[in-house]
């Protein structure tokens, strides 16, 4: 079980160890977490990763405009061949956390919990914790999810 420096076990070392794609599944997420990860990823490690988003609670909570707006500029202007973002707009909701890593079509890892993609989840600021899993079974959860 992982419950402490989340952003860099569950985010980075992944990437640094050969993954270059990640398909997330999260209840929330923001603009500000896609834009601080994935520029981490750019200036420490030299590595440009994929990251491909689902945020499941938006058909009861909705979303804020901001961050709406936040995500159409991240996926056309900033890292539009890195950053893909899609809403669960159909019941149920879908408030599940899932991060699965590839390189290519390969499944490096997968990791599953109580983290939203959101930067106070992966900081220090409330207790979150992830734990291994499948990332085979991940990415069809996330599959599974697209017609929503």
């Amino acid at each position: 079980m992982i419950t402490e420096n989340l952003f860099d076990k569950v985010l980075i070392d992944p990437a640094k160890n050969g993954a270059d794609t990640l398909y997330v599944v999260s209840g929330y997420a923001t603009a500000a977490m896609t834009f601080h990860h994935l520029e981490t990823l750019k200036k420490n490690h030299k590595k440009q990763i994929k990251i491909n988003l689902i945020v499941g609670m938006c058909p009861s909570d909705g979303l804020s405009l901001s961050n709406h707006k936040g995500f159409q500029q991240l996926a056309s202007v900033d890292f539009p061949d890195y950053f893909e973002c899609s809403y669960i707009v159909n019941d149920p909701q879908v408030h599940s956390k899932t991060y699965a890593w590839f390189q290519g079509k390969n499944p490096i890892c997968g990791f599953v919990g109580s983290a939203n993609y959101t930067q106070n989840a992966f900081s220090k600021a409330q207790r979150e914790l992830l734990i291994s899993c499948d990332p085979k079974l991940g990415l069809d959860y996330f599959k599974s999810l697209i017609s929503d």
